[in-house]
């Protein structure tokens, strides 16, 4: 089902932005989307609630994992998505971005992993090969899906 979604959903939304608009994509999700949100996740969630004050919560927030995670992600989605469109790949502006993209990551899973409390994403969710292997087949699903739709 994972596979069979991940190459009729895009070839669906293009079609529906191309022949229709960009709307529709959420208007067909809606479907699908809110049993899962009004049913199961109240019936199955089961969340443990800490009665804290209000600036208890507040102190918990981790704030230096977001900011490394999503300046990170920049560093690498810009110079990705405009290499040898505004500098060539081995221009050092393109470069340097995607150097330090790859490093602040890097930051951010020591930050997540010795200093934070609360991390953003805890790491233990790749602590086993099946899930590991699962991401990486999902990535390079993405890859291959942004190469097709670059290419056309």
């Amino acid at each position: 089902m994972w596979a069979l979604g991940s190459l009729c959903g895009p070839l669906i939304g293009g079609g529906f932005t191309q022949e229709e608009s960009w709307r529709w994509i959420f208007w067909i999700n809606i479907p699908f989307c809110s049993p899962p949100w009004f049913v199961l996740i109240p019936l199955y969630l089961n969340l443990n609630h800490r009665t804290t004050s209000f600036l208890e919560k507040l102190r918990r927030v981790d704030r230096i994992g977001p900011a490394l995670f999503v300046g990170s992600t920049m560093g690498l989605l810009i110079p990705i998505t405009s290499g040898s469109v505004m500098y060539p790949w081995h221009h050092w502006r393109t470069l340097v971005v995607l150097v330090l993209g790859v490093a602040g990551l890097a930051g951010f899973v020591l930050y997540e992993r010795f200093v934070a409390k609360e991390p953003l994403i805890r790491l233990r969710v790749f602590s086993t090969k099946t899930t590991v292997v699962n991401y990486l087949g999902t990535v390079i699903n993405g890859m291959i899906v942004s190469l097709e739709v670059a290419n056309s």
